[in-house]
C-alpha cells in the first residue's frame, strides 16, 4: 500500500511599505514530498522535506528519500532589504480528508538549502525572522522551502494529496520592504 505523490503548492502574499521599492514575488517551483509509502500500524509518523530536497521518514512511512523543495523568488531593486515571515497553516487534502503539514521552514538562497531542521522556521505573519538584501541574482534571491508532515497511518489513504484539493490550504509568505 502506498500514498501517491504528495504535492504541496506554495501560495504567497506580498506586502510593501515603500512605494518606491517595487517588489515582485513568484513561485516557480511547487513543494513536493514525493511518493510516500506506508504500512499498517499505529503511532506517530513523520515525513521531513529539507529545503535541499532530501526526504527522511519515521514510523511506518518510507519512500525514495528525495522530493522537491518549494521555491519563492523575490525580485526588486538591487540593494533593497526585505523582511520575510510565513504562516505555518498548510494542510493537504485528498478531497475527503486532510493532513497537516505542521512545520514549514525555508532557507534564503538556493545554495543554503539543507536537511530539515536547519532552516528558518515559519512562526507567523508578524514574526519576521528572515532578512535579505536583494542582489539581482535569482539563485541568491530565491527562498527554498521544506516542511514536516506528522500524522498517524490511520489518517492517510491511497491517493493524490495536495493543498489545491478541496479542504487543502497553502502556505502564506509575507515579504515586507524594510
Amino acid at each position: 500500500m502506498f500514498l501517491s505523490t504528495l504535492k504541496v503548492f506554495v501560495l504567497l502574499i506580498m506586502f510593501s511599505q515603500c512605494a518606491h521599492a517595487q517588489l515582485s514575488v513568484s513561485s516557480p517551483v511547487n513543494m513536493s514530498f514525493g511518493q510516500i509509502e506506508f504500512s499498517a500500524g499505529g503511532g506517530q509518523n513523520d515525513v521531513f522535506l529539507g529545503s535541499n530536497g532530501t526526504v527522511t521518514y519515521t514510523g511506518n512511512f518510507t519512500g525514495r528519500g528525495f522530493g522537491t523543495p518549494g521555491e519563492l523568488l523575490i525580485t526588486g531593486p538591487i540593494g533593497t532589504t526585505v523582511e520575510i515571515a510565513c504562516l505555518k497553516d498548510l494542510n493537504i487534502s485528498n478531497g475527503a480528508s486532510t493532513i497537516d503539514v505542521d512545520q514549514i521552514e525555508y532557507a534564503i538562497g538556493v545554495a543554503n538549502g539543507a536537511a530539515f531542521g536547519s532552516g528558518i522556521e515559519c512562526r507567523g505573519s508578524r514574526k519576521f525572522d528572515g532578512v535579505h538584501v536583494i542582489t539581482g541574482n535569482s539563485v541568491q534571491d530565491t527562498l527554498v522551502i521544506g516542511g514536516r508532515i506528522r500524522t498517524s497511518v490511520s489518517s492517510v489513504s491511497d491517493g493524490s494529496w495536495s493543498s489545491t484539493n478541496a479542504g487543502g490550504n497553502g502556505v502564506t509568505f509575507v515579504v515586507l520592504v524594510q
